[in-house]
């Protein structure tokens, strides 16, 4: 909800997370679908100036899906480091289908994890700060497929949105993500 803290999201979600595939795992490339909260800025047109594409780094399909082909340059879930205040990050497929940002607190992580990037060795995590983030952007908490409440962000995310960032990887051996956020824990980096 705009600017004010649903009683749920009070309840020690101070950080919302967003996962997002590791550019060196899942170099993905998708056409996200024109919507008003969510529409597509001018620098991220493919390289056939395709106004749809969210990425720089595709080659057109029939599909409504875009393939890298092994000359494409960086692929397009890379960002820059520091983060510029104006970078705006590309949509996961989900999130241009669905038309809002999926975000995860710290307890749910886990289970997000579990879920959607069980196969990836890698990914990113983006973290933001609830309060700025709900301060500025609309952010509903709304119940998923299982009824448990995420924060959903219906605007694009922003540098500025975001508080830090980091690369969670699974060790060798590792089947779930449970150790990987446990030791982003230890180290202090993720908080509820």
């Amino acid at each position: 909800m705009f600017g004010k803290t649903p009683a749920h999201a009070q309840q020690g979600a101070n950080y919302v997370y967003k996962i997002v595939p590791h550019s060196s795992v899942n170099p993905r490339c998708v056409v996200a679908p024109r919507h008003p909260t969510l529409s597509t800025p001018a620098s991220a047109l493919c390289q056939r100036g395709n106004r749809s594409c969210i990425s720089r780094n595709c080659r057109s399909s029939s599909l409504g899906r875009h393939a890298l082909t092994p000359s494409d340059p960086a692929p397009s879930y890379t960002f820059p480091v520091p983060i510029p205040a104006s970078h705006t990050f590309v949509l996961s497929e989900l999130d241009a289908k669905d038309g809002f940002l999926h975000m995860s607190t710290a307890s749910q992580l886990a289970g997000t994890l579990n879920r959607f990037f069980e196969d990836d060795p890698k990914v990113v995590l983006l973290k933001m700060d609830y309060a700025r983030l709900s301060g500025f952007k609309i952010v509903k908490w709304e119940p998923s497929g299982s009824g448990e409440v995420f924060p959903h962000l219906y605007a694009q995310l922003e540098g500025e949105n975001v508080e830090d960032h980091m690369d969670l990887e699974k060790k060798p051996g590792e089947t779930s993500w449970d150790e990987a956020l446990e030791r982003a824990r230890r180290a202090g980096w993720l908080k509820d």
